[in-house]
């Protein structure tokens, strides 16, 4: 039986152990889904709220989001404040390459990071574990963008549907 990512078959010592350390309260993450006409007074609410540590944002297509210029100063608010900012796509194949279309080039400008194809419950999960570590920004960073196991990448640029 060939395993689903053979760099990580099981080995007689087990699987890598992914436990998130104690932490009081624990970092949350929001899930934050983009449409036409969104208001940008409800994502600063969800992106302002003391307990969020960072956001997984529902972009269309490759990683775009609505042209406003209130919601793309509330999340570069938060980014620069080192809230950690997750794109992914909305579609069900492909993922985001925000930076394919120029509606999207402001997310790699305030230093969104991409998912690629990742699935929201992957993105959020590994965002939580990674801030629940009090790693430094750029390290956070790193580790996110790093495949651990093979929660990205499978099926980048199969499909485009901007």
């Amino acid at each position: 039986m060939a395993a689903l990512y053979p760099a990580r078959a099981w080995r007689d010592e087990g699987a890598p152990r992914f436990e998130l350390p104690a932490r009081d309260p624990a970092p949350q993450v929001v899930r934050v889904t983009l449409w036409p006409g969104i208001d940008a007074s409800l994502v600063e609410r969800w992106l302002d709220a003391a307990q969020v540590a960072g956001a997984v944002l529902e972009c269309w297509g490759s990683g775009n989001l609505p042209d406003d210029p209130a919601l793309i100063g509330v999340l570069a608010r938060a980014a620069a404040e080192g809230k950690p900012l997750v794109a992914l796509s909305q579609c069900p194949i492909g993922g985001a390459a925000p930076g394919t279309y120029a509606s999207g080039q402001i997310l790699n400008d305030i230093g969104v990071m991409s998912g690629d194809d990742m699935t929201v419950e992957a993105a959020c999960s590994k965002l939580t574990h990674l801030l629940a570590q009090d790693l430094p920004q750029e390290e956070l960073r790193r580790r996110f963008l790093t495949p651990l196991a093979g929660e990205r990448g499978a099926f980048t640029s199969q499909v485009d549907c901007a």
